[in-house]
């Protein structure tokens, strides 16, 4: 049984540098036989960096209509 891992994040569709962290840990992780899950926070499912279709994602949406969904910042304005 494959080991599994799920990264939990605010949002993957956004270019900084904690996503592109994660998401080259999670494609290396996929190419080398783990389940990986990422599971973000916002709507957006689609990874702003290439991310292997060995990776699946999941969207929570927990930020819809909420201060961070307006301003992307979630401590608010």
């Amino acid at each position: 049984m494959p080991k599994r891992i799920i990264y939990h994040i605010g949002d993957i569709s956004r270019p900084g540098g904690m996503e592109r962290i994660i998401v080259l840990k999670a494609n290396w992780l996929a190419e080398h036989g783990y389940q990986v899950t990422m599971l973000s926070m916002s709507s957006l499912v689609e990874s702003f960096f290439p991310l292997s279709s060995k990776v699946k994602m999941e969207a929570l949406d927990v930020f819809q209509g909420s201060v961070y969904d307006e301003k992307r910042n979630l401590w608010g304005p």
